[in-house]
C-alpha cells in the first residue's frame, strides 16, 4: 500500500493501534481553537469597552470561552473586575474575577458570525488573554479520485495521478494529502491518503489502481516446410509479458 505522504503513515499506525485496543475516535473529546488567544490590558483612565468579531463553521457544536487571568504566561497583573459579553449577552461579570482566579471558563452558544466585548475594570496594567475553544469529534471527509477512468477491464496504460479532496464542517481542514502519481506497474495498487482537521481528528480513504504500460508482443510462428506447390500459412501469437495479460 502506498501512502500519500510520510506523515500519513504515522497517522495510519495510530489508527491501527486504536483499532487493536478497541478505542474509537469518539472516545475522547477533541477540541480546536475557534478564535486564538488575544491579550486585553487595562489602560489608565476610565474603563473602555473593546469590541471584536469572530466566525465559526458549525455553531451547533459545543464552545467555551476561556479567560487566562494574568495572561497565558502570567505577564500581567490579574484582573479583579471585568465584563465580557458575547452577542449582547453577558458571559462573565465582575463576580467571576478576582486576583486568585487564574482560569475562567464559560459555556457559550455562538452564531455563525459573532461579536464580543471586553471591559476591564481592575487596576491599570492588569490584563488577561481570552480565547474561544470548540469541540469536534467528527473526522474530516476525504475522497480520492484518478485523473481519468480506466479501460473496460479496469486497467490504465499510462501513469495515473490520484488527487484527494478534503472537507470538515466543524473545525476545518488542517492537512490534506498532495496528489500522488502512480508510475509502477501492478494490479490493484492501493493508494491511501489521510486528512486531519483542526481538532486532530483523522479521516482516511484509499483507491485501487491497476497499471500496465507495456504493450503486448506479437510473435510469428511458422509451420513445417510444405511440399512443393502447397501454400504455407504463417501464424502470429499475441503474448503479454506483464501483469494485465491479454
Amino acid at each position: 500500500m502506498r501512502i500519500a505522504s510520510s506523515w500519513a503513515l504515522s497517522i495510519l499506525k495510530a489508527v491501527i493501534f486504536l483499532s487493536v485496543f478497541g478505542i474509537t475516535a469518539g472516545a475522547f473529546a477533541a477540541t480546536f481553537t475557534a478564535r486564538p488567544p488575544e491579550n486585553f490590558v487595562r489602560g489608565s483612565g476610565q474603563p473602555a469597552t473593546v469590541t471584536r468579531t469572530f466566525t465559526v463553521l458549525d455553531p451547533t457544536t459545543t464552545f467555551t470561552l476561556v479567560i487566562h487571568n494574568g495572561g497565558l504566561n502570567n505577564e500581567f497583573r490579574r484582573v479583579s473586575s471585568a465584563v465580557v459579553t458575547v452577542n449582547d449577552r453577558e458571559v462573565a461579570g465582575p463576580s467571576d474575577f478576582n486576583e486568585q482566579a487564574s482560569v475562567i471558563q464559560k459555556a457559550v452558544t455562538p452564531e455563525a458570525t459573532n461579536t464580543f466585548t471586553v471591559e476591564l475594570r481592575g487596576a491599570p496594567g492588569s490584563g488577561f488573554a481570552l480565547e474561544f475553544i470548540g469541540v469536534d469529534n467528527v473526522p474530516p471527509t476525504i475522497t480520492a479520485s484518478a485523473d481519468r477512468a480506466p479501460n473496460s477491464a479496469g486497467w490504465y496504460n499510462a501513469n495515473v495521478v490520484v488527487t484527494f479532496s478534503c472537507s470538515d464542517k466543524t473545525s476545518g481542514v488542517a492537512t490534506c494529502p498532495p496528489p500522488v502519481t502512480v508510475s509502477t506497474e501492478g494490479a490493484n495498487q492501493i493508494i491511501a491518503g489521510a486528512a486531519t482537521d483542526n481538532a486532530s481528528n483523522v479521516g482516511m480513504t484509499q483507491l485501487a489502481i491497476s497499471l500496465d504500460k507495456t504493450p503486448p508482443v506479437l510473435r510469428p510462428t511458422a509451420p513445417p516446410m510444405p511440399k512443393a506447390g502447397i501454400t504455407r500459412m504463417c501464424r502470429f501469437r499475441l503474448s503479454e509479458p506483464t501483469v494485465s495479460r491479454v
